[in-house]
Parts: C-alpha cells; sequence; structure tokens
C-alpha cells in the first residue's frame, strides 16, 4: 500500500507510507472497487494487472470501532441504526459469507479473555505485595451497607488469604456486620475491630472500637458518643463532598486520618499532611472495599508490635502511634459505579439501576480495553 494525503493548502499529494503488507483498512478499499488481494494474485500469475478505479464509498467498521463507539455514547444509537441501514453505507459484516465475523468475533473474546487472566481489571496500578509487619485495613463494607454485597464470611477468608493482622468492618450507619464479622472469626492471626461510617453535615466519620450503634447524625455529637464507648475516631477520604476545611475543634478529637483510600479520586495529600502534623493525628491508608476482591488493596503496615496486639488497647495503641507505611493500589472506576448501582437497587431506585448500571458496563469497556491499549 502507498498511502498519500492531500494537502488542503496548496491541493499537492503528500506521501504517508509506503506498506508492503495488507493492511487493516483493506475492507474500505475492497468496497470502493480495488481489491488489492485479487490485483496482488493476478498481478504474480499473470503478466498484465487489471485496471481498477475507486469510487467514493461511505463504509462502516461494525466491529470493533462502531460497538466501542456505541459503548461510549449510547445516545446516539439512533443514528448508528440509520447508517447501519442506509444502501449508501458499506461495513463490514457481509451475510453471504459470515466467517470473517465469526473469526473477529472469536478474537474479541479470546482478547478480552486474556486480559481477564492477567487479572488487570481488580488492580491496573499493581497489585500491592504480601505485608510484611502488622498489616491493617480499618476500612471494609459488609453487605449490611446498603452499596456492597459482601458476606462477613467471605470478607474474613479474604483477610487471612491476604495475611492481613487486622481488618475494621465500618458498615454504613450499622455495627451489625463488625459484631457479626468478630462472632465469626476464629483465625489467631486475625484481629476484628468493630467499627460504623456515619454521614455527618461534614462528611463521613468512623468509629473504631464500637459495641453500641451511633444515633447521633452531627459530627460533634457522633464524636462524643465514639469517645464515650472508648473507641477511636477516623476521618475517612477528607475533603471530599466538597468540604474545603474543617472545623478546628472537631479536627482536634480525631485520632486517625486517612492519606490514602482506594476509592477516592481526589485526594488532597498536602492538606492531609498539613492536618496531621499540625494536631498529631495518625495517617492511614485503607480499601474503602465495597466488594471482597478490593479487601487489602490499600492498607498499612506497621512494625510488628513487641507486645501482641490481642487487647484492644494494646492494639488502639499501635493505631494511635502513626508508625505505619502505606500501600496502595486503586480500585478500578468500574467497582464504583457497581456499588451504587446496589445502592439504588437496594434503596429500590430502580431508575437509578439503569444508569449506574450502564456507568458500569463502559467503566468495565474503558478499563479492559483502553487502559491495556494506552501507554
Amino acid at each position: 500500500m502507498v498511502e498519500f494525503k492531500r494537502s488542503s493548502a496548496d491541493g499537492r499529494d503528500r506521501l504517508m507510507e509506503i506498506n508492503p503488507r495488507l493492511w487493516g483498512s483493506l475492507d474500505l478499499s475492497i468496497a470502493a472497487g480495488v481489491d488489492f488481494p485479487h490485483i496482488a494474485v493476478t498481478g504474480t500469475t499473470r503478466r498484465s494487472v487489471p485496471a481498477a478505479t475507486a469510487a467514493p464509498t461511505s463504509f462502516l467498521w461494525v466491529l470493533p470501532d462502531a460497538l466501542m463507539f456505541l459503548l461510549a455514547r449510547p445516545a446516539r444509537l439512533l443514528a448508528l441504526c440509520r447508517l447501519l441501514l442506509s444502501p449508501r453505507v458499506k461495513t463490514n459484516v457481509a451475510f453471504d459469507d459470515l466467517k470473517p465475523l465469526l473469526l473477529q468475533v472469536r478474537e474479541m473474546l479470546y482478547w478480552a479473555k486474556t486480559l481477564l487472566r492477567r487479572r488487570r481489571l481488580q488492580y491496573p496500578h499493581g497489585r500491592p505485595g504480601q505485608p510484611d509487619g502488622f498489616a491493617f485495613d480499618l476500612h471494609i463494607h459488609s453487605s449490611r451497607s446498603y452499596d456492597s454485597v459482601s458476606s462477613v464470611k467471605r470478607i474474613l477468608r479474604q483477610a487471612v488469604r491476604l495475611k492481613l493482622s487486622a481488618i475494621a468492618v465500618t458498615d454504613h450507619e450499622s455495627i451489625e456486620g463488625g459484631k457479626r464479622a468478630r462472632a465469626l472469626n476464629d483465625h489467631p492471626d486475625l484481629t476484628v475491630i468493630v467499627g460504623t461510617e456515619i454521614k455527618t453535615e461534614i462528611g463521613d466519620v468512623i468509629g473504631l472500637f464500637l459495641e453500641e450503634p451511633i444515633q447521633s447524625r452531627l459530627a460533634a455529637d457522633v464524636i462524643r458518643e465514639i469517645k464515650a464507648q472508648g473507641g477511636l475516631v477516623m476521618l475517612p477520604h477528607p475533603f471530599s463532598y466538597g468540604v474545603k476545611e474543617y472545623d478546628e475543634g472537631l479536627i482536634k478529637e480525631l485520632d486517625l486520618i486517612e492519606i490514602r483510600n482506594s476509592r477516592n479520586r481526589v485526594e488532597q495529600v498536602d492538606k492531609v499532611l498539613h492536618y496531621a502534623e499540625r494536631y498529631q493525628l495518625a495517617m492511614v491508608g485503607n480499601s474503602d472495599a465495597h466488594f471482597v476482591s478490593e479487601i487489602g488493596s490499600t492498607h498499612t503496615v506497621a512494625p510488628c508490635p513487641t507486645l501482641s496486639p490481642g487487647s484492644p488497647e494494646a492494639l488502639k495503641a499501635l493505631l494511635r502511634s502513626g508508625s505505619g507505611r502505606v500501600v496502595q493500589s486503586k480500585t478500578p472506576s468500574f467497582r464504583y459505579a457497581m456499588s451504587q448501582t446496589v445502592k439504588a437497587f437496594k434503596k429500590r431506585r430502580y431508575g437509578d439501576v439503569w444508569f449506574y448500571g450502564w456507568w458500569a458496563v463502559k467503566s468495565i469497556i474503558k478499563d479492559v480495553v483502553m487502559r491495556p491499549l494506552s501507554p
């Protein structure tokens, strides 16, 4: 193939490339009336090459181009159907010979299967290594949360498999998931902390080491209730929900602050460092897992304590010490969309199920196809 591009400035043709092999856009050439494979074979077997004249042709690649376009812009479905039904538009789908189409479908399925086997969906930025110290993830949701479907038993199995030393089950406005996890935990090297995540006027506030539900919904009252139970107060995904600053009186009452969160797309690391240094807050990294596969994607590893943290007070002291280092891996965006779909379904907002479900499908396509192709 010898390819030219005509300049709009002077109308002259510019040479772009000379390609000795058959190319991906060969369908367009054949549809326009220039059958290059036939010409090549004829030129090899005969002395004369038949003349060929190209005619202006509109051509559409249904697989995979049109499919990818439709997934990115579903509102253009009607326009795409008009193109497919137009007699002036030719496509790479030939119903008189379905073998090329079936081969292309098989190739796409094999491609997707290969990418899934490489687990690029789960941790596109790289799976964190096995902990080499006292590793903990203090922000995990079970099916008791309205946006999670993770059973407590599967959470415990995953934590043991990842060799985490401690986890906190922090369901939205509930401690039942944490209590059940603690009751079912029979692994000697895993400690389960009962917690909850409460939505307040300054965003979410997490309480750890709880025994009773938190009734308040104002931040100051929530912190007061947590402290009354002897628990620790943690500020998750800070500066989200449009929060720019926090009241100094509330910040002074915190014990922990999240500097890394697998699901938080906009992390204000500099602000968190400033608050942590000014108010002597221990910084931690957590997964904010809503699905079992997210557990431990971000966690904190502290030096192995000299005393076994079997008692709550010893574990609290270890967490307050701020001696850990954060190991982080971001959660793929489609998992956030999936948890929002679960939330809409559980709250019976079925109109939102379609919206978030389609968002999840587009995000999966983006993570499966676009990310591996990006440099």
